[in-house]
C-alpha cells in the first residue's frame, strides 16, 4: 500500500508540474502577444504622425514649387510682351482664344 501511495504521490507531483509548465507556457504566449500587440500599435501610430508631417512637407514644397513655376512663366511673359506692341498684342489674342476654348469643357 505504500508502495501504491509513493507512486501516486509521484504521478501527482507530475501532473502538478506539468500543469505549472502548460501555465507558464500560456503566459509567457500571453505575453507575447501582449508585445507584439503593443509594438503594432506604437508602429501605427508611428507611421500615422509620419504621414502627416510628410505630408505638411509635401504641401509646402509643392506650394513653393509651383510659385516659382508661375513667377517664371508670369516675367517670360512680361518679357515677351515688353518685346514690341506686336509681341503684346499677340500674346493677348492668343491667350483670349485658348482662354475661350478652355471656358466651354
Amino acid at each position: 500500500m505504500a508502495t501504491a501511495r509513493v507512486t501516486l504521490g509521484s504521478v501527482l507531483a507530475t501532473v502538478q508540474t506539468s500543469a505549472n509548465t502548460v501555465t507558464n507556457v500560456l503566459g509567457a504566449a500571453n505575453s507575447s502577444v501582449g508585445m507584439l500587440n503593443r509594438f503594432i500599435t506604437d508602429a501605427a501610430d508611428k507611421q500615422n504622425v509620419r504621414s502627416k508631417v510628410d505630408m505638411a512637407m509635401f504641401k509646402e514644397q509643392l506650394t513653393r514649387d509651383k510659385a516659382e513655376e508661375e513667377a517664371v512663366s508670369e516675367l517670360r511673359v512680361i518679357d515677351f510682351c515688353k518685346q514690341s506692341q506686336n509681341h503684346a498684342s499677340a500674346y493677348q489674342k492668343s491667350y483670349d482664344r485658348l482662354s475661350a476654348i478652355i471656358a466651354t469643357e
